[in-house]
């Protein structure tokens, strides 16, 4: 399967990511919808930003097998201004639901 997942306070985030991550141990790949979300996942997976900076479409192999990949976040900001469009967004599913292989 596939998660996606974004928050907002590093304390907050960091312990929503333990809990919910670990009710989730037969994920294969992981969808950040924005920045924040994948500092997360890195910061979760002991992983540096600096080795894995955030970009639309990015795609980071995580232990096990498992894959990060990541997307723009789908706010109306994003979604209306063109920065984040249906098709850019649906590539990155698709891609997600490949690695699952679903």
């Amino acid at each position: 399967g596939a998660w996606t997942g974004c928050m907002t306070t590093r304390g907050a985030r960091a312990r929503w990511t333990e809990v919910e991550l670990g009710l989730l141990p037969e994920v294969r790949v992981y969808v950040a919808l924005g920045r924040i979300a994948l500092e997360a996942l890195l910061a979760h997976f002991g992983l540096r930003k600096s080795a894995h900076p955030f970009r639309h479409g990015a795609h980071y192999p995580l232990p096990g097998g498992r894959h990060l990949l990541a997307s723009y976040h789908v706010s109306r900001q994003n979604t209306q201004t063109g920065r984040l469009t249906r098709e850019m967004f649906l590539e990155v599913l698709m891609e997600a639901k490949r690695l699952a292989g679903l």
